[in-house]
């Protein structure tokens, strides 16, 4: 949540599955926008979201149009507030998860929605980026999800208690294998690194208790996930909402976490 000019103003996180129903569906929209007006939500969205976005020139066009009339954040990649988790740990105060903000009341164009994603996606470099992200970055991260499975298996068929322990025995050796000379893997608290663990807890209900493997096209949902600690609201396809409602109450998502679905944003019960 963020304290602006006296009021408390909560972040709000759509996944690309939420902004493509509110660019598509006019009820939806109007619907959204009168909750989160009335609420103080205000819109979150990830790079990944965009990089789905942009394979329908359509929905993306329509996208910026429709998001440049409001107050709106991108929120960093994953892997930018994992780094912030290390930098500061153990004390997580000083994790960022913004990295643009986009006000269109601003009369400075360089804050604008539209002018910086067509300043972001003509450079050459990020394109090049994109590419890289789409076709070989995707597949590392999900042979590295894949290879957590083999150090794991449960007493017998995977229940509950079965994901606190793949957590408490996941993190320290994937922290350890990014940054192995920045902490001990001994000695390692696992509480100041939000992103990780709610990535390890959707990882074990996605996959390993629905007795699922990773596809390509689940690592950007993963990626957008991750970033959830940081905000205080969410919405999110059906599965995914069910996944958060079991991890809700502990210390990665806090009770007062608002899940939302698209069923939500369109109104039905």
């Amino acid at each position: 949540m963020i304290e602006f000019e006296g009021n408390t103003l909560y972040l709000n996180l759509l996944d690309t599955n939420a902004i493509s129903e509110i660019v598509k569906n006019e009820e939806s929209r109007t619907n959204y926008f009168n909750w989160s007006g009335k609420n103080n939500q205000l819109i979150c969205f990830t790079p990944w979201s965009l990089l789905e976005l942009r394979k329908d020139s359509r929905v993306y066009s329509t996208f910026q149009e429709i998001f440049s009339i409001v107050p709106c954040f991108m929120i960093k990649p994953y892997y930018h507030i994992l780094k912030e988790e290390i930098n500061n740990y153990p004390n997580i105060d000083h994790v960022d998860p913004i990295i643009f903000t986009f006000d269109p009341f601003n009369e400075k164009v360089e804050r604008r929605l539209k002018y910086i994603l067509n300043t972001l996606f003509t450079n050459s470099q990020i394109l090049g980026s994109e590419f890289e992200w789409d076709n070989n970055w995707k597949t590392q991260v999900l042979n590295s999800i894949l290879s957590l499975k083999s150090n794991f298996e449960p007493k017998n068929n995977y229940d509950s208690s079965d994901a606190n322990r793949f957590v408490k025995k996941a993190l320290p050796n994937y922290i350890h294998s990014q940054f192995p000379n920045k902490i001990v893997n001994d000695t390692i608290d696992p509480g100041p690194f939000k992103s990780v663990r709610l990535l390890l807890y959707v990882i074990f209900y996605r996959f390993y208790s629905e007795n699922r493997n990773p596809e390509p096209q689940d690592i950007f949902d993963l990626m957008i996930n991750a970033a959830t600690p940081y905000m205080d609201s969410a919405i999110v396809e059906k599965f995914q909402a069910e996944i958060f409602k079991k991890i809700r109450n502990n210390s990665v998502l806090p009770a007062t976490f608002d899940i939302r679905t698209l069923k939500d944003l369109r109104g039905k019960k």
